[in-house]
């Protein structure tokens, strides 16, 4: 999926503007020049219509599973496209401050910061320990069991 502005031979024409009833509407132009008009009604109080906030979840069976465990399927929830884009121009504004917010220790899902960094410290810390001093590392895995699956 592509971000803000990023897909080849598309232009934000009039990027957010104001619309009959207090929602905004961002317009993008195709290589042909037809318009193309995501409208996003925001209400007053700042929530989203309830089509941008409801998903409808299926689930998948995983190959070669049987039928009858619970275990056996996925779960995949199907979103508005209007969601999608939403998100992905949220995601990609929030991913530019994210470093600022988010504490130097925490390596995951931050942009510039891969896990190994969390391994360097463990080893330096490690090696930094006296060898007369008795000391227990204690590890925790918080991992989801959908996530090591495959479907």
């Amino acid at each position: 999926m592509y971000g803000e502005g990023e897909r080849p031979g598309t232009t934000l024409e009039s990027a957010v503007r104001p619309y009959r009833d207090d929602a905004t509407i961002l317009e993008m132009q195709d290589e042909q020049g037809h318009s193309r008009i995501l409208r996003i009604k925001m209400e007053s109080d700042g929530i989203m219509p309830p089509p941008m906030t409801e998903a409808l979840l299926v689930t998948i069976l995983k190959a070669g599973k049987p039928t009858s465990a619970r275990s056996s399927y996925q779960p995949l929830s199907l979103i508005n496209n209007d969601t999608k884009l939403f998100a992905k121009i949220l995601a990609n504004r929030l991913t530019q401050c994210l470093p600022a917010v988010v504490g130097p220790e925490q390596t995951g899902f931050v942009m510039g910061r891969p896990l190994t960094y969390n391994l360097q410290t463990f080893f330096e810390v490690v090696q930094s320990l006296d060898p007369e001093v008795q000391a227990v590392a204690i590890f925790i895995d918080i991992e989801k069991k959908s996530d090591s699956e495959a479907c």
